[in-house]
């Protein structure tokens, strides 16, 4: 294993207050996510154009961000609970002491690097996500055993100004959010805060490598992004008729997003109307028997089907979802796909859906 010297180096930062937190949005692809304020510290990872990043503040030509979901942190494994990896090499773990280091991943994400920009108390659970690597400490000839963890709220790093669009978005809490009970169903609750942790949230949720990707973009108010990576969790648990407490947790989610991406869009005209988001429980049913739907564009969503049947999106002009799309008996719509189309057919409200159902019967380009 990889020897080197461990020197702490932890920063004299000031405290963020929430209302100081801002929105950046990167401006080209591969830029880098440095583990300190200058281009001599190492890369720790690459993020893409239009990849949304949480600001804490900004120390000369660098902005401090929140880790994003594709870095890596490290913890001593001396200083966790019981770590029992799961099938996916992934466990939710409590911090047994006070002031436990976390360190910055290396360049490549394998190793534990000799920065550390936060220390954690003890009861905190921390997001381990693969295998224990035993690291040589040549000083004091001995060898720690680091786990590697999703990096936890307040977890550092930087990014060139230049690197991000000119304008930062300032972050205000939501004034309305949905209580996460699986007994109460839907339920609109003003003063609550956003997500902030695993703490009382199923397993097979934390688990999941979308949900801390889901949770940092909710952070970000990025609704959409965080609408769309909930709504994919929400239909591997209800095609794997998985945990019934577990849906309702996601299903609100999602509605949450929604419902704060159209107070976003209230006072914008829509180019395909939408429909309210349909009350969990509900049956499908036909609002009409068949009409035709403004132009918009037909995307296939990957990997998710419906009632047995591959799943599409129709998105309007500003990119926006607005219905789920399936095809009738004898309807293609493979060949549609990626193209502006006008579609003919019924259309359903159903509770397992965060948007209306389109049953296409039939469907050609838009002119």
């Amino acid at each position: 294993m990889r020897k080197f010297t461990i020197v702490a180096l932890f920063l004299a930062t000031t405290m963020i207050s929430a209302q100081q937190k801002r929105a950046a949005t990167v401006a080209y692809d591969g830029s880098d996510i440095l583990s300190g304020p200058a281009f001599s510290f190492p890369s720790v990872g690459k993020v893409n154009k239009g990849e949304r990043l949480l600001v804490y503040g900004e120390e000369g030509e660098f902005l401090i961000v929140q880790a994003p979901p594709s870095c890596k942190s490290w913890i001593r494994a001396v200083h966790l609970g019981e770590v029992k990896l799961d099938d996916r090499g992934m466990a939710n773990v409590e911090v047994r002491v006070n002031d436990a280091e976390v360190r910055v991943g290396d360049a490549r994400g394998d190793m534990p690097s000799d920065i550390a920009r936060l220390r954690l108390p003890k009861d905190t659970i921390v997001e381990v996500i693969g295998k224990p690597v035993r690291v040589d400490n040549s000083k004091h000839s001995t060898s720690i055993v680091w786990y590697p963890i999703i990096p936890p709220e307040g977890d550092y790093r930087y990014i060139a100004r230049k690197a991000v669009e000119p304008t930062l978005v300032a972050i205000v809490s939501p004034s309305t959010v949905v209580k996460e009970s699986p007994t109460a169903g839907v339920v609109s609750l003003p003063k609550e805060t956003l997500p902030s942790g695993t703490q009382g949230l199923p397993k097979i949720l934390t688990e999941n490598p979308l949900w801390p990707k889901a949770e940092y973009a909710e952070r970000l108010l990025d609704y959409a992004k965080a609408e769309e990576l909930y709504t994919k969790i929400y239909y591997e648990l209800y095609n794997a008729k998985a945990d019934h407490d577990a849906q309702v947790i996601c299903y609100n989610r999602i509605t949450r997003c929604r419902e704060e991406r159209l107070k976003e869009k209230s006072n914008r005209t829509s180019t395909v109307g939408e429909r309210p988001v349909p009350t969990q429980g509900t049956s499908a049913r036909p609002d009409t028997e068949g009409g035709w739907l403004k132009p918009a564009t037909l995307r296939r969503i990957a990997k998710l089907n419906l009632d047995g049947k591959q799943l599409f999106g129709l998105y309007d002009d500003r990119g926006e979802p607005v219905y789920y799309v399936t095809a009738s008996a004898g309807v293609n719509l493979d060949q549609y796909d990626a193209q502006k189309v006008r579609l003919f057919g019924t259309t359903h409200q159903r509770g397992d859906l965060a948007r209306p159902h389109f049953l296409v019967q039939q469907a050609e380009i838009a002119k």
